[in-house]
Formats: structure tokens, C-alpha cells, sequence
């Protein structure tokens, strides 16, 4: 086991202990190459007038982080109630996220204190999911036009390395979702199985559902080993 040592990162400024540099910002998410040794850490570089332009898309970017951070709140909550304890988790870790990048961004803007709107959610985890997917997709749009209009090359870098962060939270809600929808295809699909079986036991009784209840008995077995190498 090696000394460790302190690193900060050049997005959220945050500080860091370990041996080497995480793969992501477990402050904002940024990507490992934003974490730099401390001792070699210069507050100059962070000193620059802000355009109005950039000034307008740090607010507008500031109103979309505090609304995700209140959503993911919401979220990590309702998965809390229902004892989904990945679902807590992973909402409570972007919660955390959004969170730093809206102190970040007040930070620049000079505001000191933030507020939260309640900001309602789904009781189910698939549906957060996909609200959370759809706010990600929001944000990456709207700090890719951000980053396109900032004169200033740090704020340049800042709206792209959102972006990054963003994808990251996107891929995260999309793997997500394939789960979900390949658990629930499952669970159509055994039932169907389960139907199968039944028409077998029930047409032995009563030969005349085998052309009602059972008549798509044959295509479905045809079309099962497809659907398997689907799931």
C-alpha cells in the first residue's frame, strides 16, 4: 500500500486523497485528466471576466442543475420509501453531482446562497429513469450550445467537460433503462410460456379452445428461440 497523495480538480476545485487520481470526479464527475496535484495548483488561472453572454448561460445552466438536483432528491426519496436500494443509491449519487455543479457554477456567478423547488417525481424507479434520461439529454444540448458561445476558453472547457459528465449520466440511465425493458420482456414472455403450457393441460379437457384461447400457439413456439437469442 503506496503514500497517498492530494489531488484537486480543475472543475469543481474540489480535493482529493488517494494514491492516484480516480477515474471520475467523485465530486462532480469530471474526468480523471481534471485532476491535478495540489502543489501544482494556480488560482490565477481561474481568474477571468466573464462575458455577458457566458454570464446569461451560467444562470441558465445554474437553473438546470438545481432543478436535476431537487428531481434526483425527489428521486433518491421515493426509492428510499420502497426500499430499492440501488435505486437510492444511484439517485442520491447524481443528486450529489448536480448539486456540486450548481455550486460551481455560483461560484462564478458570485451567489452565495441556493435554493430548491420541489421539483415531483414518479414512485417508480423505471419511470424516474427515463425523466432523468430526458433531463440529462436536455443538459448536454444546452451546454453544447453553451460551450460553443463562451468567448472564454475556461468556460469553453467547462460547458464541454458538463457535457462529458452528462453522457456519463445518460449512458448510466440508458443501461438502465435496456435492463428494465429486457426484465419486463421476460416476464411478458414467461407468461406466455406459462399460457403455452396451460393450453396444453386445458385442451386434453376441452379440445375446442384449442381454436380460441390457443390459436397462436404454433407461431409463438416458432418465433421462441428468436425472441431467446434477443433476451
Amino acid at each position: 500500500m503506496g503514500s497517498v497523495l492530494v489531488f484537486r480538480c480543475r472543475i469543481c476545485h474540489e480535493a482529493y486523497i488517494g494514491e492516484d487520481p480516480p477515474s471520475r470526479c467523485p465530486f462532480c464527475g469530471a474526468p480523471e485528466r481534471y485532476l491535478i496535484p495540489a502543489e501544482n495548483w494556480d488560482w490565477s488561472e481561474f481568474i477571468v471576466e466573464i462575458s455577458d453572454v457566458s454570464k446569461e448561460n451560467l444562470r441558465a445552466a445554474l437553473k438546470l442543475e438545481l432543478d436535476n438536483t431537487a428531481f434526483y432528491l425527489c428521486a433518491m426519496n421515493a426509492a428510499q420509501k420502497v426500499g430499492d436500494e440501488y435505486g437510492y443509491a444511484k439517485f442520491k449519487a447524481l443528486k450529489r453531482v448536480e448539486n456540486e455543479h450548481a455550486e460551481a457554477i455560483s461560484k462564478a456567478l458570485q451567489i452565495e446562497e441556493l435554493s430548491l423547488d420541489d421539483i415531483p417525481c414518479s414512485s417508480d424507479f423505471k419511470d424516474n429513469t427515463q425523466e432523468g434520461w430526458e433531463r440529462e439529454d436536455r443538459a448536454i444540448k444546452a451546454y453544447s450550445k453553451f460551450a460553443a458561445e463562451a468567448p472564454e476558453p475556461l468556460l469553453k472547457q467547462f460547458f464541454s467537460v458538463l457535457v462529458e459528465i452528462e453522457t456519463d449520466h445518460l449512458d448510466l440511465h440508458s443501461k438502465d433503462l435496456k435492463n428494465e425493458n429486457i426484465a419486463r420482456a421476460r416476464i411478458y414472455w414467461a407468461r406466455w410460456d406459462s399460457n403455452l403450457t396451460l393450453c396444453g393441460d386445458i385442451s386434453r379437457l376441452f379440445p375446442l379452445l384449442i381454436h380460441t384461447v390457443c390459436a397462436r400457439r404454433d407461431t409463438i413456439l416458432k418465433d421462441q428461440h428468436t425472441r431467446t437469442q434477443f433476451l
